[in-house]
């Protein structure tokens, strides 16, 4: 048996060489290549094609772009970041890293510097990743897909990718933008909802989905009353001085889907304290609906909260600011006004 040996050995020789000399793997089509690392220390999955025309992502916002499906090809002794035999696209975001806007601002994004490695830039991957809870917005795309905007609805954060396709494959490290989105008033009050039964909350027309309503009065004030301001009564003096700066004012009202409704203060340092609430003015016939609530003091989230579910004409009362910008919250539910 020894004589047998050295052919093996001389066999296994043989096959070592041929592997290290020239193993190439492909990437069928329904397996395209995935590195788990980016160049610039992001630890997030690299954006890939899924094999449904959009590009997967981690579930936070809706995937947008269309898919070039084609099988890739690579030598596996490169090192992805390294000297090989290719080079990814890379795709520029303009604007792009950390920004501060308003809510219902409407932000323009460009992607035409994006740099192709191999022939030409083939397709633009936009993918809005994460956003606050409740958000409907978006992203509206230009017809070539070279652009990008997005008008954000609830105050909080907005994080979008940008990804490139050229002639040769997908980009490693997509571009990056973080968007602030943060009231300009000083007190700004915002209440959002979500529905169960309503399979369409994106829907915008009357009576198409639940109708709650933003309420927000004086401690011993009544809910309803005059001093409460809501939908009944949008703009209401407070300070008693007809001080604009000091009025409640309900910047918007929604009764379609979702929300948001917003009340807001521009000075409300005077203020007594104020209880906030939402009533379930109607369900639509979707059947229950979560309120969530929150408070922002001088661009900051002071307060979140999120109610049990409410049938039609309970009221949530959420919490108490109190004069000294602390909050008290109270989540209690009540059948109709909790003072009637």
């Amino acid at each position: 048996m020894q004589r047998y040996v050295p052919v093996r050995l001389a066999l296994w020789v043989c096959l070592v060489a041929l592997c290290l000399g020239g193993c190439k793997r492909t990437y069928p089509e329904d397996e395209p290549f995935d590195f788990d690392f980016y160049p610039d220390g992001d630890s997030e999955q690299v954006v890939e094609p899924d094999g449904d025309g959009l590009i997967p992502g981690d579930g936070d916002g809706p995937d947008i772009g269309p898919v070039d499906q084609r099988p890739q090809t690579r030598d596996a002794a490169v090192e992805p970041f390294g000297p090989g035999e290719w080079n990814p696209p890379t795709p520029h975001l303009t604007p792009d890293g950390e920004m501060t806007i308003a809510p219902f601002e409407t932000l323009n994004f460009h992607a035409d510097a994006s740099l192709p490695a191999e022939g030409d830039i083939t397709d633009y991957y936009w993918h809005l990743v994460q956003s606050p809870a409740l958000t409907l917005s978006t992203l509206d795309l230009s017809p070539n897909g070279v652009a990008a905007a997005l008008t954000p609805d609830f105050a909080g954060q907005y994080t979008l990718r940008l990804n490139v396709r050229d002639e040769g494959g997908v980009g490693f490290a997509p571009a990056r933008a973080d968007i602030w989105v943060r009231p300009q008033t000083a007190l700004y009050v915002e209440l959002g909802w979500t529905t169960p039964g309503d399979d369409d909350e994106a829907d915008d027309c009357t009576g198409c989905g639940a109708d709650l309503d933003l309420h927000m009065v004086p401690l011993g004030g009544l809910w309803g009353g005059p001093l409460d301001c809501t939908w009944l009564s949008p703009q209401v003096d407070w300070s008693g001085e007809h001080d604009p700066q000091q009025a409640c004012v309900l910047a918007r009202e929604d009764f379609t889907g979702r929300g948001p409704e917003i009340a807001q203060v521009e000075d409300p340092s005077n203020l007594p304290a104020i209880a906030i609430g939402a009533q379930v003015l109607d369900d639509a016939g979707f059947g229950p609906s979560t309120a969530r609530l929150v408070i922002w003091l001088d661009g900051e989230a002071v307060f979140t909260g999120e109610s049990d579910p409410l049938d039609i004409g309970q009221f949530w009362t959420a919490a108490t600011l109190r004069s000294d910008g602390t909050v008290l919250p109270v989540n209690r539910v009540s059948d109709g006004y909790p003072n009637n």
